[in-house]
């Protein structure tokens, strides 16, 4: 590992560990300088060897004694008891609380099914019918077949069944 160090001029210098103790010119100012000792290795890290000491200290020494479960915190003073759990809400003077409708979706509950028309799938389906079958026609007549025709057509058809057996459940 090298040895770094500064001459009186200023300029760092560094030079091999050999160099320890032994006297060289400074390249900058010509001056001889003297190479201090390298610095000691750092420690190095404690052996295995006192961890398993340690350990088997531990490990054979006597057992301890067995702690007191009996020990509660203390009370604060002055303040009231923890009140009980209740399922029931709580009631406010002497009123008796509503029973809140809840918006939240039970998937469980049975439901009300209800049979709603949507006017604007019918009316869009009305529309596809009118449009695929008068391009069928009108190909027809001119001697051509359009495959877009049939497919409007039964989109159509299939707009108008949604929305007359629209089902929502509520």
């Amino acid at each position: 590992m090298p040895i770094s160090f500064a001459c009186d001029c200023g300029k760092q210098l560094r030079v091999g560990d050999e160099h320890a103790g032994k006297r060289a010119k400074c390249p900058a100012c010509k001056n001889p300088v003297s190479v201090p000792a390298p610095p000691p290795p750092p420690d190095p890290e404690p052996d295995a060897t006192d961890e398993d000491a340690a350990f088997r200290a531990l490990s054979e020494g006597p057992d301890p004694e067995p702690s007191d479960r009996s020990w509660r915190a203390p009370d604060v003073p002055n303040s009231p008891p923890p009140a009980p759990y209740s399922a029931k809400p709580l009631e406010k003077k002497g009123r008796v609380p509503k029973p809140k409708k809840s918006k939240a979706h039970d998937p469980y509950a049975p439901h009300e099914r209800r049979w709603n028309v949507d006017w604007g799938q019918i009316g869009g389906g009305v529309f596809g019918i009118l449009l695929g079958g008068g391009l069928l026609l009108g190909g027809l007549a001119a001697g051509r077949f359009f495959i877009w025709s049939p497919i409007i057509l039964i989109g159509g058809v299939i707009g108008v069944l949604n929305g007359l057996f629209n089902v929502s459940h509520e």
